[in-house]
């Protein structure tokens, strides 16, 4: 199980939405874990939570019985049933949009992009060519200075998903910005 995938981002979002809120704060993750066992009747640790939204050093892959817990908890017999009933929703459903738009296959290598969503999050980033960018500053963000990844797109409105982030020699999990309300801020500019 592969921590990327779109259910499991899915999952956490709908796992917020009953808990109340996103959890930012050691004790958020405290409070979740009683949430959790309260309405499930099943513990989860909360550095098990922790890791499960990147609070701390993520693990490289979820555990099955993490996952069904926390489809239990959001109201479905387990992760499968929680997958299966997903993708009969439209949650995932194809659309065309028109949005301002960056494409990496655009930019010249050195150009700089900058990105922003709320709240009051900017970050910008160098293009060092074949979809490769690296933060350059990431300001009040979870990216830091030096972190790499790769992007062929990014969409003014809507969340920027990365499938890793390369943090020095460690390979991070995915990462979203913009989760509620997408990206407000997308501008380029060369050196």
């Amino acid at each position: 199980m592969k921590k990327d995938i779109p259910e499991l981002a899915y999952l956490l979002e709908k796992v917020e939405k009953k808990y109340g809120r996103k959890p930012v704060t050691s004790s958020d993750y405290d409070d979740m874990s009683s949430s959790i066992e309260t309405a499930t009747g099943q513990h989860l640790s909360a550095s098990t939570l922790k890791r499960m939204w990147g609070y701390v050093e993520p693990s490289p892959s979820p555990r099955q019985i993490t996952l069904n817990i926390l489809s239990i908890y959001v109201g479905y017999p387990g992760f499968q049933g929680f997958c299966e009933e997903l993708r009969k929703s439209d949650v995932f459903s194809s659309l065309f949009f028109t949005a301002k738009t960056v494409l990496s296959e655009r930019l010249k290598e050195g150009d700089l992009v900058t990105i922003g969503w709320a709240p009051d999050r900017m970050v910008t980033l160098r293009y060092h060519g074949d979809t490769l960018f690296e933060v350059i500053d990431g300001g009040k963000s979870q990216l830091k200075k030096g972190d790499k990844f790769r992007k062929s797109e990014f969409i003014l409105g809507k969340p920027m998903f990365i499938g890793k982030v390369i943090r020095g020699d460690a390979e991070l999990a995915s990462y979203v910005a913009g989760k509620d309300g997408g990206l407000n801020l997308l501008k380029v500019s060369g050196e």
